[in-house]
């Protein structure tokens, strides 16, 4: 049987977008990840969104880094997975989400402490 014309449904699952407690978690763990390599947050945001490939590319076929409020909620849990995985790999432990929530006092005081750290290497380039 030949169709020459008709409809294609897509059905696909509804992912809510990231929410605001990952955002939150994920900004901690830039700010952590940061003051152990001397990069600002703001630096590793950029650096990886890049490493992961969070690319978008226009019709003139450049490539943007696409925001992270573009992902959805399973999206935004692995790409904090990879960044997790990619500071062990440079030997920065970063905290799970649950033991930064039990423990945010003790990580504010390190922030707080360690916040001359932040942005060192650049001040190293000049």
């Amino acid at each position: 049987m030949a169709v020459e014309k008709g409809w294609t449904i897509k059905l696909e699952k509804v992912r809510q977008p990231r929410t605001l407690n990952q955002n939150r978690y994920y900004w901690a763990l830039l700010t952590i990840y940061g003051i152990e390599t001397g990069n600002t947050p703001e630096e590793m945001h950029v650096d990886l969104k890049r490493a992961y490939g969070l690319y978008y590319t226009k019709d003139n076929g450049r490539k943007y880094l696409k925001s992270t409020s573009t992902l959805n909620t399973k999206e935004f849990t692995d790409y904090l997975e990879y960044i997790k995985n990619h500071a062990g790999k440079n030997s920065v432990h970063l905290p799970s989400a649950d033991y930064l929530r039990q423990n945010w006092m003790a990580y504010e005081q390190y922030i707080n402490e360690n916040k001359h750290h932040i942005g060192a290497c650049n001040e190293n380039k000049h």
